[in-house]
């Protein structure tokens, strides 16, 4: 997945705005006046452009959800994804390795569900802004562990200690995944129900079968 950061134009105008108002106020008919203008044009155009460049929002090419401040959630999460691959690949333990896999797939279908549906952000922020991020950070600390020294006892304490909570993450993110789709699903029937029963008022089923999710969904009604 690509990364493009669109330029702002902001310089652009002012500077244009700039000799628009400098020609209003001088005439530019003298090589001094030329001189002055052309001096605070370059001046307005850099400043400008360095204060655009920070305010610049970057779009994730792909994900754009219309909501700028997801858009920087999930490209945030996809930064921790990458940290997560290049700690799979330092850390020896091969069950971690695992575990880091598993995390990475349950990720990945949370970060494309809510580029998908951005409304349901707030049911998964605490896990783009807490969980996500600390796991990477024990991660961290567990490759760090196995390469440095230090006393075997603790060193080798330390390390189970890590891989025992990271084993009950692995339950937990899978739980999370599941739990937005479910929703998810739980909104599906719940439109049905309300628009079967509003079919039902209009006459349009009353000599037909409900159209609930148990029974085919809405296949019957379009049955020949």
């Amino acid at each position: 997945m690509k990364i493009t950061k669109y330029k702002s134009v902001i310089p652009i105008y002012l500077t244009g705005l700039l000799w628009f108002l400098y020609s209003l106020m001088f005439p530019l008919y003298r090589l001094w006046d030329y001189f002055i203008v052309l001096v605070l044009s370059v001046f307005i155009h850099l400043s400008a452009s360095v204060i655009s460049s920070l305010l610049t929002k970057e779009r994730y090419q792909g994900i754009d959800t219309g909501d700028w401040n997801v858009n920087d959630v999930l490209l945030t999460a996809v930064d921790d994804l990458d940290k997560m691959r290049q700690l799979k690949s330092t850390i020896q333990n091969e069950e971690i390795r695992i575990q880091i896999q598993s995390f990475e797939d349950d990720s990945r279908q949370i970060i494309e569900f809510i580029r998908n549906n951005p409304q349901r952000y707030s049911k998964t922020s605490r896990f783009f802004q807490y969980y996500l991020p600390e796991t990477v950070k024990l991660l961290h600390n567990y490759a760090e562990m196995e390469i440095q020294g230090g006393k075997a006892e603790n060193r080798s304490a330390g390390l189970q200690n890590i891989a025992d909570f990271l084993k009950q993450l692995v339950t937990i993110y899978h739980k999370i995944r599941v739990n937005i789709y479910e929703d998810k699903v739980l909104e599906s029937s719940i439109d049905i129900e309300v628009m079967e029963t509003m079919l039902r008022q209009d006459g349009y089923l009353d000599d037909m079968a409900p159209l609930s999710l148990e029974n085919g969904g809405t296949n019957e009604i379009f049955k020949e």
